[in-house]
């Protein structure tokens, strides 16, 4: 059963003409449903109806709420509202009067009773299901604030993706100078030059160590393989490479001085530590404008 309450308002002239309202009962069960209608004429377009807060401060719940209704006349404006609302406290309700006004003047409807009694139920009688849950009709700009806020997220993920990205290219766009093989040679003389292999006496990995430096640097330079190289393989190399006479004799002697020193135990003059590192030194530096003819060409 739904309880009906209509409510009509005159307004002329900034003047409450008439007020009438029309009630089925003012006795109801608990939780249920009170359909009020407030039906209004009037000469202004400016008449504001009420938020009906100083019901659900009494005890009443909103269930529906129609959205207000505004047609011209050939005399006037008629206003047209719907709400449903229930209390679930048994006892006496008051629907407190509730303000309508316009630029004008302001007015307030009539108090209305209610009664709110206990559902009786009869023995034997069977429950009935619960009620699904009513839903609550929302603005339009409730649906737009929610669109805004997913665009809003979107954008915002977008710009983000991008700045990562950028941030990622230009990371990958810096190009980290990359040291000359001859550099690299001299680099190591130098730790070698500020070791204390020499000093202990450790001529043979002394000159393990300085050949290393020389072998290596002659792999980055020609691109070839003499890490590994024995002896006699290295002087085939040291021969094969585009140097002139006089440096690749220097270099066979140093390799050859060199296996002495490691394997067959010859100890050189402590006071040659210099002349050896300078040595290797030569070899690099007079090695290098093929390094440089080389850059030039690529």
């Amino acid at each position: 059963m739904r309880i009906r309450i209509t409510i009509l308002l005159i307004w002329w002239s900034a003047v409450l003409a008439a007020q009438t309202w029309s009630i089925d009962t003012t006795v109801i069960r608990i939780g249920e449903p009170i359909e009020i209608t407030f039906q209004a004429e009037a000469d202004t377009d400016s008449l504001k109806f009420p938020d009906y807060q100083s019901w659900w401060d009494n005890g009443f719940v909103l269930v529906e709420v129609d959205s207000l209704i505004e047609k011209k006349k050939s005399n006037g404006y008629a206003y047209h509202q719907r709400l449903v609302i229930t209390s679930f406290d048994t006892g006496f309700a008051v629907l407190e009067p509730v303000v309508f006004q316009s630029l004008e003047s302001k007015f307030s409807s009539d108090p209305i009773m209610i009664e709110v009694e206990w559902v009786m139920i009869e023995e034997g009688q069977s429950l009935f299901d619960i009620k699904d849950v009513v839903g609550i009709p929302r603005p339009w700009y409730f649906y737009a604030l929610w669109i805004l806020g997913i665009l809003l997220l979107l954008t915002a993920a977008y710009y983000l993706w991008n700045f990562l990205k950028n941030k990622k290219s230009e990371a990958l766009s810096v190009q980290i100078p990359q040291k000359l093989p001859a550099e690299i040679a001299l680099e190591k003389i130098q730790y070698l030059r500020a070791s204390d292999l020499w000093e202990k006496e450790r001529y043979g990995l002394f000159f393990l160590e300085l050949t290393t430096i020389v072998r290596q640097y002659m792999e980055r330079v020609y691109d070839i393989r003499v890490m590994e190289a024995t002896l006699s393989e290295l002087h085939k190399a040291v021969d094969a490479l585009p140097l002139s006479d006089a440096l690749v004799q220097e270099l066979r002697a140093f390799f050859d001085h060199a296996e002495m020193v490691k394997y067959a135990k010859v100890s050189p003059a402590r006071s040659n530590q210099e002349a050896y590192l300078f040595q290797a030194e030569k070899f690099v530096d007079e090695m290098r404008p093929i390094i440089r003819k080389d850059q030039e060409n690529v």
